[in-house]
């Protein structure tokens, strides 16, 4: 019994070719490419994660993520990612900082994705995305920058309300100071006015009066 078989034969090697463009198209993506199993150890490593933190595939390979590449307080919630992509969930613009060989730390913006069987079942989760430390750093940057400016602004903005909480008081204070003499003025002239055959004793008095309260105005 024979059967022919070249078609069959045709379309696994345009399948063996296909698979093998992906693999080097993964390899060679001048992006960040890391795939991970469901327990989160890196099954895929490019290149360029190489280049960026130094590490090769035998230095990766099998390895948890987590514990490799991150600190021990970004685990927990590296973990809780991994549960929502491989709960059929699509994360996009993930921030991650990652331990480099040299013990530097980078940023990674990720982008995650699940990975299945032909049957539709997930094998692992793929991360792909770009070192933005020199990016998040640059807008760190600015985020302190703005923070300087808004505490000078509000220094400012409070040293004018001090300010004029000052002219206020003041107004209020030589407009008190200066009301009492000026009735004692007013007093006093009035009163020679009416009183035009008064002492000379009286009217010395009188004036005496008013230069003090001049004096004291002054």
């Amino acid at each position: 019994f024979m059967r022919d078989i070249t078609h069959q034969k045709v379309f696994e090697k345009k399948l063996t070719t296909q698979v093998a463009n992906i693999g080097n198209l993964i390899e060679k993506a001048n992006a960040i490419m890391v795939g991970v199993d469901t327990s989160g150890y890196i099954t895929d490593w490019n290149e360029h994660c190489h280049k960026i933190t130094g590490f090769g595939k035998d230095e990766v390979y099998a390895q948890k993520l987590t514990e490799k590449l991150l600190m021990e307080e970004d685990r927990p919630v590296f973990d809780i990612l991994l549960a929502r992509v491989l709960n059929h969930e699509l994360v996009s613009n993930y921030e991650i900082a990652v331990i480099t060989k040299t013990g530097k730390n980078v940023t990674f913006l990720l982008s995650a994705t699940p990975r299945t069987t032909a049957n539709g079942n997930i094998i692992g989760v793929m991360f792909v995305g770009q070192d933005v430390t020199e990016l998040t750093g640059y807008r760190r940057s600015l985020e302190r920058k703005v923070e300087e400016r808004t505490r000078e602004l509000k220094r400012v903005l409070n040293k004018e309300k001090e300010a004029v909480e000052l002219k206020s008081r003041f107004v209020s204070i030589a407009s008190h100071e200066f009301r009492t003499p000026l009735s004692s003025i007013q007093f006093e002239a009035n009163f020679i006015r009416e009183h035009k055959k008064m002492s000379s004793a009286d009217l010395t008095k009188r004036l005496a009066g008013i230069q003090k309260q001049v004096g004291h105005m002054t």
